[in-house]
């Protein structure tokens, strides 16, 4: 079985734009614009999904959680550039919280 990409968005509506080199792509699930990271650029995503349908739809299905050191990093920059101080740990923990799975980071 192929791996497939499903990349979980913020919506346009819930939050600003977050840093510069972001695009935005419906959800393939509602059509609600959503953002997506620079990082992304050139890379494979098989599904775009925002946040709210991936936590109605998705978050019980068997996938495995990835993330990188790059996407960390620029979380870390959009949270403190707002005035929250954060570690890349809490940042982690949070997600895994959320999610209710441990993240794997590649």
């Amino acid at each position: 079985m192929e791996d497939k990409t499903m990349l979980i968005t913020m919506r346009v509506i819930d939050f600003a734009n977050p840093v510069i080199g972001t695009w935005t792509k419906p959800c393939d699930e509602c059509g609600e614009l959503t953002w997506i990271s620079g990082i992304w650029k050139d890379k494979k995503i098989d599904r775009v999904v925002c946040k709210p349908c991936w936590l109605t739809k998705h978050k019980d299905e068997d996938y495995v959680a990835c993330t990188n050191e790059e996407t960390i990093q620029q979380a870390l920059e959009v949270i403190r550039g707002r005035g929250i101080n954060v570690t890349r740990e809490e940042i982690i923990e949070k997600l895994e919280i959320e999610i209710g799975r441990e993240v794997k980071i590649i």
